[in-house]
């Protein structure tokens, strides 16, 4: 829930964040249908109980209406601010800072959910822990075929792939020159799919681990319950080590790098594409958010 994650180009930046890998869908029918598909995402780890069903979509629900409401109107904001500035060359601070501006509105939402998730949390079973880990086991397979491929050329093409797919959402078709850059990017980039991967099972057991201390201690007040997960997303967000920290440091100014060099050789024509797109998704962000506050 799994996307994704602004200022001039957060360029697949806001896009990715709010879309989230829905590709052709549009904005409203995405968001619109967010509430069944994170209940969907949910119920494949967990496989949630006849019990826990109810509560759980209400809470789900729930989330939604408030992020409607009190969200989407920052998010139209932010969108209204760039689009004027869509002309402007950028830097590469200026990308990153983007980054964080994201991860601040990320730290709201999670924060807001932090006491329904862990009310559901204090009502898992043993069994329904051995269903995470068996769709972590699937996922990772999955990560494997598509980050992992033994053979260099074929992943470094899907690599590719996926950052023109981010980059054309916003800009539109690239051009020839522009794909070039994108390939001597991509050979440039620290980006270490092993390294990657080993952090992702990291956290994974991280996850695990806290998951079952909160259900071995079910008498812990429900703050002392938030605590934990709200530790946990931190670790989730910032690796606790030293060496994986400094290698997302190198990665992230890498991509903010990359990012605002394809801002700033875009054509006036890819220029008003991504213009375009932003009011778009401003537009949706604003109706959305006005269908949410209407009484009844």
């Amino acid at each position: 829930m799994s996307f994704d994650r602004w200022r001039i180009i957060a360029a697949a930046l806001l896009g990715a964040a709010l879309l989230a890998g829905c590709g052709g869908l549009t904005l409203r029918l995405s968001y619109g249908q967010g509430p069944r598909l994170l209940y969907w995402w949910l119920d494949n780890y967990v496989d949630v109980s006849g019990a826990q069903a109810p509560v759980v979509r209400e809470a789900i629900g729930s989330w939604f209406r408030w992020h409607r409401v009190t969200q989407l109107p920052g998010y139209a904001d932010m969108l209204a601010r760039l689009q004027p500035r869509i002309a402007e060359p950028t830097t590469p601070q200026a990308v990153c800072a983007i980054w964080h501006d994201v991860r601040v509105q990320g730290d709201v939402a999670l924060e807001h959910a932090l006491p329904s998730v862990a009310a559901f949390v204090r009502t898992l079973t043993p069994g329904q822990l051995r269903n995470i880990e068996r769709r972590f086991a699937k996922v990772n397979a999955e990560f494997r075929e598509e980050h992992l491929q033994p053979e260099p050329a074929k992943r470094q093409s899907a690599a590719l792939r996926r950052s023109r797919d981010r980059v054309e959402m916003l800009y539109g078709t690239l051009p020839q020159a522009q794909r070039e850059r994108l390939v001597q990017a991509q050979a440039a980039s620290p980006f270490d799919p092993e390294r990657w991967n080993a952090e992702r099972l990291r956290r994974q057991e991280d996850i695990l681990h806290t998951l079952r201390g909160l259900l071995d201690e079910r008498t812990l007040a429900p703050a002392q319950a938030q605590a934990r997960l709200r530790a946990l997303v931190r670790r989730l967000q910032t690796s606790p080590r030293d060496d994986y920290r400094a290698y997302q440091e190198r990665l992230t100014a890498h991509n903010c790098a990359v990012s605002a060099e394809i801002h700033n050789t875009a054509t006036p024509a890819q220029r008003e594409h991504a213009r375009t797109r932003l009011r778009e998704w401003e537009r949706d962000l604003r109706e959305m958010a006005a269908a949410g506050a209407a009484p009844g």
